[in-house]
């Protein structure tokens, strides 16, 4: 039993976390899909809306 409550607070704090951090993972997990090029276009508007 203290097992299966383990394993649920652990999905808990992964799900937590992935829904407080998803902008930086999806961010970082398309910018390592299409490679260099592909943050090097979107660069000028990142910082344009950033700053």
């Amino acid at each position: 039993m203290s097992f299966l409550l383990g394993s649920y607070c652990y999905e808990y704090v992964v799900l937590h976390f992935i829904i407080r951090h998803w902008y930086e993972i999806w961010w970082v997990f398309w910018g390592s899909f299409y490679g260099l090029g592909w943050l090097d276009i979107k660069a000028p508007i990142w910082s344009s809306t950033r700053y």
